[in-house]
């Protein structure tokens, strides 16, 4: 699928200044809202565009991008960009700012940003061989049956996530088993985890620190991505900067950012009792809204207000692509580390066995 024309999709020229692909937004806004006669996918792309045209630094690297690609291009040119990487396959999304920066992933643990090199997407790496480290033939630090288990740990209803919200955790559950598993082999899913170190006393029995939790966390190489579910039974939603609009109601969302650096925290604790060396851990966050269909492209989700769609929460098909893209843009995306496994699983409220 070659890169759309985001200034096309605006209606606006290349030259036209902030406020004029603004103005061009919210028209085509209006133009394919679903309400108005339009497509949700004519709406996801005039959003997906602004996204790209709406930040400045985004804006400068895709006309740098589109200016670096031939108008001609021959068959192999669907392989590579010049001296860009490949761009992503048509199953994990289009082109958008996070191809380039990741979010939440400042600390003074991580390499600089200009440590890595620029990609403009995640790999393919469906059909790629996983490795391990530590190797298979070694037992330690965790067991060979937890090391192919991909997915670790529960949800119980007599628990904290209990009712309703032990419902959704199972229901994101199955769907990122579903829809990333696929896509990203070495890819690994941890529910209902606790955010803080766990202390373990001399019988084995895990003392949590804190009674905080994220309820999935997605791992693969050294990145960690955190995931948290908010259910949506509106068509539409709009995105202040911090809160959600649906449903008539103003929904918090709790500051993901914050969350995942603890628990890297928490598990680079973990991993120096077990591991030679404790590698830098990259971190990211997404809030997947869920639709009360099946459609895994509704709520349609419009910034308001100034806001960054950056951060904005994603219907749950927008966000796996980019859940996808997070996982695999690093240096070893085909890696599973055993380290990183067994303390995760450390962390587990409900371990469950393979």
């Amino acid at each position: 699928m070659n890169e759309p024309d985001h200034y096309a999709v605006l209606g606006a020229e290349p030259g036209a200044d902030f406020k004029t692909l603004r103005a061009a937004y919210h028209r085509r806004l209006r133009q394919t809202h679903p309400d108005a006669g339009g497509t949700a996918d004519a709406f996801h792309e005039v959003q997906m565009a602004w996204e790209v045209l709406g930040n400045e630094e985004a804006r400068a690297d895709y006309d740098a991008y589109m200016l670096s690609a031939p108008q001609e291009p021959e068959p192999a040119y669907e392989q590579s960009r010049g001296s860009h990487q490949p761009p992503p396959p048509p199953d994990q999304g289009l082109y958008t700012p996070q191809s380039f920066a990741a979010r939440g992933s400042a600390g003074k643990q991580d390499p600089p940003p200009r440590d890595e090199p620029a990609r403009r997407g995640g790999a393919d790496i469906a059909d790629q061989p996983v490795e391990y480290y530590p190797p298979l033939e070694e037992s330690q630090p965790l067991p060979l049956q937890h090391t192919s288990q991909r997915m670790h740990g529960t949800f119980k209803r007599a628990t904290l996530f209990g009712g309703g919200a032990a419902k959704r955790g199972n229901r994101l559950a199955a769907l990122l088993e579903t829809h990333i598993f696929p896509q990203v082999p070495a890819a690994r899913l941890f529910n209902d985890v606790y955010e803080a170190a766990v202390q373990v006393d001399r019988r084995g029995r895990a003392k949590p620190t804190s009674s905080d939790r994220i309820p999935h966390v997605l791992i693969c190489g050294h990145r960690l991505v955190v995931v948290e579910a908010l259910e949506v039974r509106a068509d539409t939603a709009a995105w202040d900067g911090h809160r959600v609009h649906a449903d008539g109601r103003k929904h918090e969302l709790p500051n993901l950012q914050a969350e995942a650096r603890r628990l890297r925290g928490a598990v680079q604790e973990a991993m120096r009792a077990t591991a030679p060396r404790v590698p830098a851990l990259r971190v990211d966050y997404q809030v997947i809204l869920l639709s009360a269909s099946d459609d895994l492209f509704t709520p349609v989700v419009q910034t308001i207000g100034g806001a960054s769609g950056l951060d904005a929460p994603l219907p749950a098909g927008r966000a796996f692509s980019q859940i996808t893209h997070l996982l695999t843009d690093q240096e070893q995306p085909s890696l599973v580390d055993r380290h990183l496994m067994a303390a995760l699983r450390r962390q587990l409220v409900h371990p469950t066995e393979a």
